[in-house]
């Protein structure tokens, strides 16, 4: 058994692709939120993949750089990890990505983004106290 370890705020997209292919596997998703604290996103993947290690499962890294050493960490529990630079990158793939990067402040909005725009982005950059 394999276990994806990954970003909640591509549930809804991940469960979609799991459903049309017969993904049985297990998946644990962190909150998006912790993006706006990397050392704490890196102990919650760290313990899950030392989780899965004693539980003799595999696990598949679902995070890009956006969880910092996530090489470090694919190198040390042996587990495949995605080679992008964010959850957003996973999801669209090169080409789209690529093409957001070439306006700045341009990014792809989700339903789980649109759906928690504040605590996500509004308070953790501080926009309602400095607008």
């Amino acid at each position: 058994m394999c276990s994806l370890i990954t970003c909640k705020a591509l549930k809804f997209n991940i469960e979609h692709l799991m459903r049309q292919y017969n993904f049985n596997d297990d998946i644990l998703y962190f909150d998006a939120g912790l993006h706006n604290f990397v050392n704490l996103l890196n102990e919650r993947v760290t313990e899950a993949l030392e989780n899965n290690r004693i539980c003799d499962k595999q696990s598949i890294i679902g995070f890009g750089r956006c969880c910092g050493n996530v090489e470090e960490l694919s190198r040390k529990y042996d587990s495949p990890y995605t080679e992008v630079e964010n959850c957003y990158h996973l999801f669209l793939g090169n080409d789209y990505y690529n093409l957001l990067k070439e306006i700045p402040g341009t990014f792809f909005l989700t339903n789980y983004l649109a759906e928690n725009f504040e605590d996500l982005i509004i308070k953790p950059q501080k926009i309602d106290i400095h607008p």
